[in-house]
C-alpha cells in the first residue's frame, strides 16, 4: 500500500539541525506513513 501523506516544511539551518528528531517523534505518534518533503528557506522575512 503506498504513501497517502505527503508533508511539506520549508526549513532553515536551525531546522535542518532537529528534522530526523522531528521525523521519529511523529513516526511515534501516527500509524499512518508519510513522506516528508523539506525546502530550504531563505530569509525571506528578512526581505519584507
Amino acid at each position: 500500500m503506498g504513501t497517502n501523506t505527503v508533508l511539506i516544511q520549508p526549513v532553515d539551518d536551525h531546522d535542518l539541525a532537529v528534522i530526523e528528531s522531528e521525523v521519529a517523534a511523529i513516526e511515534k505518534l501516527s500509524e499512518n506513513p508519510f513522506h516528508l518533503i523539506t525546502v530550504k528557506a531563505f530569509a525571506w522575512i528578512k526581505n519584507r
